[in-house]
């Protein structure tokens, strides 16, 4: 059986409707090993999420089903004119009818939105996934699109960038101010370290010489491995005396850019909005942490690999955002991703609202 959960409000915004019309949701045919309690409960949910878009107003599953059985009709026989004739007894303008069944390793949804007067399906759509996980997202993109609004736009809480920054503090900003490395080696101008990639270093990365608990020089990384780095040595100021193997280093602060955020499902968003919400948590100050691009990212996942590369020269991390619903709440999933090798750096969600 599927576990749904129905939240009691959602928080996309559809266009308020000045008249609701009326739309008859059929059970659903099942197959492929799902039983008829599967296919219920699927479409029991759908119907809650089309109710609660605004745009119908939906006689549920349980009501079509006595109607069906009070007729003598079977799902299993019953043809679009035996639905239309139910419909039209029901004073309803539209009804939904559909399958739910098994293709390969997937269950697959198909469900077609059908006109009482005219016959003619107006809307199809059809859905599959193997994480029953992602049924309730999968669910509210497919209320969204029947009901006309999946460019919707989410309403995002005005603290959202706060909680959404002290979490980037939590697992990115703070452990950077952390990290201490030394000089391992000093050949010939080039100066070796025992930091890497996998302490956050990329191509370009500034780090810091200590003496004394001072900075008296900076080292620009042009060379990364998992756990070193190479790079060119530069006096700071008016200090005086090279680097020295052993001598202790840290790196600057974590360069990020965010991208601009993007959905999943009916839920639109204003991802260059939300973005800049983080952007101008950022400028507020961070110790470990610094805004590389004063602007939102266009389509970073779309980016080729070179572009990526070219951009860690000035940027150590991207912060990706992905707003999504689940367990019946809006949540923005967080990445924090190395451009320079598409690495995960840090992961975490937070609430939109």
């Amino acid at each position: 059986m599927f576990r749904l959960t129905i939240a009691a409000s959602l928080l996309v915004a559809g266009p308020a409707m000045a008249e609701q019309e009326t739309l008859a949701l059929m059970p659903l045919k099942v197959g492929g090993g799902l039983t008829q309690g599967d296919g219920d409960e699927i479409g029991d949910t759908l119907g809650t999420m089309l109710s609660q878009k605004g745009k119908y107003k939906v006689l549920d599953r349980n009501h079509m089903a006595q109607m069906m059985e009070e007729k003598q009709l079977q799902m299993v026989t019953a043809s679009d004119d035996d639905f239309i004739d139910l419909a039209a007894y029901a004073h309803a303008a539209y009804f939904l009818v559909g399958s739910v069944g098994r293709l390969g390793s997937k269950r697959i949804l198909n469900v077609r939105l059908v006109d009482v007067d005219t016959a003619a399906t107006v809307h199809a759509e059809r859905v599959s996934w193997s994480n029953p996980d992602l049924l309730e997202e999968l669910l509210e993109g497919l209320a969204g699109k029947l009901s006309g609004d999946a460019k919707a736009a989410v309403e995002l809480d005005p603290k959202f960038g706060v909680r959404l920054f002290h979490q980037l503090n939590r697992h990115a900003c703070a452990p950077r101010n952390s990290v201490r490395g030394r000089i391992t080696a000093h050949i010939a101008g080039e100066i070796t370290v025992s930091l890497g990639r996998g302490h956050g270093i990329g191509e370009g990365s500034k780090l810091q010489v200590m003496k004394g608990g001072d900075a008296v020089g900076e080292i620009e990384v042009y060379e990364v491995k998992a756990s070193s780095s190479k790079g060119s040595y530069t006096h700071l100021g008016d200090t005086f005396g090279g680097a020295k193997k052993g001598q202790p280093v840290r790196p600057g602060p974590l360069r990020i850019s965010v991208a601009e955020f993007t959905s999943r499902g009916a839920s639109g968003l204003d991802g260059r909005k939300a973005a800049k919400q983080v952007i101008d948590q950022l400028k507020s100050g961070a110790a470990g942490c610094t805004v590389a691009k004063k602007q939102p990212i266009k389509k970073f996942a779309d980016m080729s690999d070179g572009r990526k590369k070219r951009m860690a020269k000035k940027t150590d991390a991207v912060l990706t955002g992905t707003i999504l619903t689940r367990r019946g709440q809006q949540v923005i999933e967080v990445q924090l991703i190395s451009p320079a090798d598409g690495g995960i750096m840090a992961q975490f969600s937070v609430p939109a609202r």
